[in-house]
């Protein structure tokens, strides 16, 4: 999870160690950790049931192996 800033670039790190299995914004508690070498794709998801206009614009994406960045 994580907030947004209207009008602001943000930078994001989402570590593969934060991670949770989910399935349409609820988390999978009864699911083992995930482990970052069987990630194979990444959704986004809006959960706050607010109704409205809603923009999520990503300048890019990239994966990091070393978990302190």
């Amino acid at each position: 999870r994580f907030k947004t800033n209207k009008d602001k670039w943000t930078l994001i790190k989402l570590p593969f160690t934060q991670f949770v299995a989910g399935y349409r914004g609820r988390n999978l508690d009864s699911y083992p950790a995930i482990k970052s070498n069987d990630i194979r794709a990444l959704g986004l998801m809006l959960t706050d049931k607010q109704e409205g206009k809603f923009s999520l614009e990503i300048d890019w994406i990239k994966a990091y192996k070393n978990e302190t960045v």
